[in-house]
């Protein structure tokens, strides 16, 4: 049987509570070697240090000053000229023709023309 046709009571996560064992002479022995090794140091081995969330509030000295510039928004006239329209001015290409779906296809001649107009039949 599968997983994901099983009930959700099913799992696959063991969550039984286990029974703490009694530790060992010699990790007993090592604790209290260890603990020793801490009071040597000059540290309490009883000492939690509590985590403390202090949030960062910058000093307003740090700040840095800028300027005040007034904004151009009332005076939109005429920034930049208006942009020339492009146009064909050669007498290479003779017209556009459509081949396939919508492919549009340049036409510099009369053959051009003729040869493109007889591919579609």
């Amino acid at each position: 049987m599968s997983m994901h046709l099983a009930p959700v009571y099913y799992t696959t996560l063991n969550t039984r509570k286990r029974k703490k064992k009694k530790k060992t002479a010699s990790q007993l022995a090592a604790e209290k070697r260890h603990e020793e090794w801490l009071k040597k140091l000059g540290v309490d081995p009883n000492y939690k240090k509590e985590k403390e969330f202090i949030p960062y509030k910058p000093e307003p000295s740090y700040r840095r000053e800028t300027p005040n510039y007034p904004s151009l928004s009332n005076k939109m006239e005429g920034f930049a000229p208006r942009k020339e329209r492009q146009v064909y001015t050669g007498d290479k290409i003779i017209g556009i023709a459509t081949m396939h779906k919508s492919n549009a296809v340049p036409i510099t001649s009369k053959e051009d023309a003729t040869n493109i107009s007889k591919m579609g039949s």
